[in-house]
């Protein structure tokens, strides 16, 4: 696997795998939609997904205008290379920019950055009701709120060390302090989840629930997204593994803490969770200092203690690691879509 990727990691291996993707392409599922709607332009919101691209072959052998959409932060550096290449190509921000011309030999003038349309929302909700919030999550209207997020079970064998970091937050929060553990929609957190009470400060548990019965899919619905906007505002401190809600975060200006050690044990390092922290998609987030990377417990424990005391530390980095990450910080981002994706049509 690791010498295919040197081998196709080069522009001779991108033409490759496109012109493979092109003379294999027999997928005929979509050509009575395509007769019936007569379409002027292919918009997919997934570039690699399967069904997205599948469409976007179709559009693509028809002469039908294609836009496509990167998904998510880390999937031009972690999915593979892009199959098909629409004659437009939509990005959050100018990390995603660079990847796209650098990594996937994408020619820059079909790249457009539009930022995150998900986050316009933020912009529009109005935060004044603490208490019912509060009282939603069975929490302490006279407590702070500290924000957990897990790893969980997927990405770590024997995962404990979730669980631990609960316990050392159980011993270093302020009595003034309550934890929320958002558990991840798509996974399970065992040891923490099947944990006893911790004994010093009230822990809750909140977890999305999905709109289908397999937890593995993990769409959730309008009322839970509303939910978890709420939830990060009323946090006066996030503590997170390396999850995309670190994102979500730094937009709402809430100080981060990493954890990048292993709880109570010491792991090597393909077994541990430091190792996701050298992802491409999140050494500009370290690099930006907008968070606090704690890769001991003594470090983990004085970065609590710091933010605690003062949340205003990093503020300013914060708010360039937003405007880096998500692009844009002026809630228009549905509108900068919408006129890109007419402009696109049009051209």
């Amino acid at each position: 696997g690791m010498y295919l990727t040197y081998l196709l990691s080069n522009k001779i291996g991108h033409k490759f795998v496109r012109f493979l993707e092109r003379v294999s392409y027999k997928n005929k599922k979509f050509d009575k939609l395509f007769e019936q709607y007569k379409p002027d332009c292919v918009f997919a919101t997934d570039i690699q997904s399967e069904i997205d691209i599948a469409i976007l072959n179709e559009g693509n052998s028809t002469g039908i205008k294609t836009i496509g959409m990167v998904r998510s932060w880390d999937n031009l550096t972690s999915k593979g290379i892009i199959r098909t290449i629409p004659n437009r190509l939509f990005v959050w921000n100018n990390i995603i920019k660079d990847e796209a011309k650098d990594l996937q030999g994408i020619n820059e003038s079909i790249i457009s950055i539009v930022g995150i349309p998900h986050y316009d929302d933020y912009k529009k909700n109005v935060f004044t009701n603490r208490k019912e919030f509060i009282e939603k999550i069975g929490g302490d209207q006279n407590k702070k709120l500290a924000l957990f997020i897990p790893l969980g079970d997927r990405y770590l064998r024997k995962n404990t060390v979730d669980r631990d970091i609960v316990d050392i937050l159980d011993k270093t929060l302020p009595n003034d302090y309550q934890l929320l553990v958002r558990l991840p929609p798509g996974d399970y957190v065992r040891e923490l989840e099947n944990s006893p009470k911790f004994p010093n400060i009230k822990v809750m548990y909140d977890r999305a629930k999905p709109k289908f019965d397999n937890i593995k899919i993990t769409e959730i619905d309008k009322d839970d997204d509303i939910h978890l906007a709420h939830t990060l505002f009323w946090s006066e401190l996030v503590i997170s593994s390396p999850s995309t809600l670190v994102l979500d975060s730094a937009y709402m200006d809430k100080p981060i803490i990493l954890f990048g050690f292993d709880g109570h044990e010491k792991r090597e390092y393909f077994d541990s969770i430091r190792r996701y922290y050298d992802y491409n998609n999140f050494i500009p987030v370290i690099e930006s200092g907008g968070v606090k990377l704690a890769e001991s417990m003594r470090q983990f424990k004085d970065y609590v203690e710091e933010y605690v005391k003062n949340p205003s530390l990093d503020k300013d980095k914060r708010k360039k690691l937003a405007e880096m990450e998500t692009g844009f910080l002026d809630g228009k981002n549905t509108e900068r879509l919408f006129n890109a994706i007419l402009e696109s049509i049009n051209k």
